[in-house]
């Protein structure tokens, strides 16, 4: 799988890298692809089963470090995946090291802070500094990893290693370009980009699972974040009015949630209109947070199980409205049948 050429090239692993030493480092390849039912392999997995990916990486010494270094590498994925505990990093030496030796990898703790960008966690630096890449949707973490030992190196060393990354992805179907990260603990995250290095990759593919299927690099209408959530989950509801030129915008009015609790049942029930605040002048972004079972609270029978919440954006009278179907026109698709039939976007909450 070639690297998303819009990233710059990947470096290869800092496993041990003084601050003033010089290295020749690249990342060879980011593999992607996964095994399919018919032997072919393909950038895409079943939801809730285990990809790996692996990156291939090379480094050339220049400097003794008795002492060593520990590798740290960040992956960026959807929130949905939890990868701080549903994934495992590890690399192993094809030459220069033992090949036998699996270097294992833990995840860093939100108490120790990249030592060039003091005063945030791992995860937040890491956003600050490599943002989402290719991705227009926010719900993606960032989360590093630290070698459990520092490998000492010899001038004149070439280590050329197999990162493997084993991920248990997520319930949800989504389209996304993982980020990954390589710096060394002695670094922790300069400016100097001759200790560190980063990429994504194409597009990689969740099929099977929950949901609509979410494309993260898409530009959208609408966003939800948490994308996974319960009941009784505070979920965050965006209307994007900048993605593509729609009526609600023109008009000029105020913009207002309508949402339909879905029941177990099989029964509706529609909950007050919302007023969106806009999140400043300068974009047409509006945004509502709903506790559902409050929301619908007056509306929605003692003894009915809500699972899912059916909505679109419109002006205060209803009579101007934007929707999956809308989005779907305006944004140059053909809508399918089924679309036409159940027109509004469509929230399905957790059965955990």
């Amino acid at each position: 799988m070639k690297i998303n050429k819009k990233a710059k090239h990947f470096a290869a692993i800092v496993v041990a890298f003084a601050a003033v030493a010089v290295a020749c480092m690249e990342i060879k390849s980011i593999n992607i692809d996964q095994p399919q039912p018919d032997g072919t392999m393909a950038p895409t997995i079943q939801a809730g089963e285990t990809a790996t990916f692996v990156l291939g990486c090379e480094l050339n010494a220049n400097t003794d470090v008795p002492e060593g270094r520990k590798l740290i590498v960040g992956m960026l994925a959807p929130r949905d995946w939890n990868i701080a505990k549903n994934c495992t990093m590890s690399a192993q030496a094809s030459a220069g090291l033992d090949p036998e030796v699996i270097h294992e990898m833990k995840v860093i703790p939100n108490s120790t802070q990249p030592r060039n960008m003091p005063g945030r966690t791992w995860p937040e630096a890491l956003m600050e500094r490599f943002g989402l890449g290719p991705n227009r949707y926010n719900d993606m973490e960032w989360v590093a990893w630290e070698a459990v030992e520092a490998v000492p190196i010899t001038n004149g060393d070439k280590f050329v290693y197999d990162v493997t990354i084993k991920c248990k992805t997520g319930a949800s179907n989504l389209k996304t370009c993982l980020g990954f990260v390589i710096n060394h603990n002695d670094d922790g995250l300069s400016q100097d980009d001759k200790h560190f290095k980063y990429a994504f990759s194409d597009l990689f593919t969740v099929h099977g699972g929950e949901g609509e299927e979410i494309d993260y690099t898409k530009v959208r209408f609408n966003s939800v974040i948490p994308s996974r959530a319960l009941q009784n989950d505070l979920v965050t509801f965006t209307f994007n009015g900048d993605a593509f030129d729609n009526g609600l915008i023109e008009s000029n009015q105020d913009i207002y949630f309508r949402g339909t609790a879905v029941t177990q049942e099989g029964n509706r029930y529609n909950g007050e209109p919302k007023l969106m605040p806009r999140e400043n002048t300068f974009t047409h972004i509006y945004n509502c947070t709903l506790w559902p079972m409050k929301y619908f609270r007056d509306v929605l029978p003692e003894g009915e199980t809500l699972i899912a919440i059916e909505y679109e954006y419109t002006n205060a009278d209803g009579s101007i409205k934007l929707n999956k179907l809308e989005e779907e026109i305006i944004s140059g698709g053909t809508p399918s049948d089924e679309l036409q039939e159940n027109p509004r976007y469509r929230f399905n909450f957790r059965c955990d």
